[in-house]
């Protein structure tokens, strides 16, 4: 059975790119198991000096896997990796 994946997403409110990234990430939730976290960086001194203009970022643990966009496609296939469930 496969692992839920983890995943964190840097974004902040008014963001089309963040809206579009949170769009694909609800898409491919319905395909394999997820948990998200939306961390808004505004107000975080710390977070809008580290992130600034590259937000939406989407990270598994530590490892960064989708910045600004992230075609549907592509975010299956990693957490397929992720979970497990890819065949070699």
């Amino acid at each position: 059975m496969a692992k839920k994946v983890e995943l964190v997403l840097y974004s902040k409110p008014d963001c089309p790119l963040c809206d579009e990234m949170k769009e694909v990430i609800k898409e491919v939730s319905a395909l394999t198991p997820l948990t998200l976290s939306t961390v808004d960086i505004t107000g975080t001194t710390a977070l809008e000096e580290k992130f600034g203009l590259d937000i939406p970022l989407l990270f598994h643990g530590e490892n960064r896997i989708g910045k600004h966009r992230i075609h549907k496609k592509v975010l299956f296939r990693k957490l397929q990796k992720l979970s497990g469930k890819e065949k070699l």
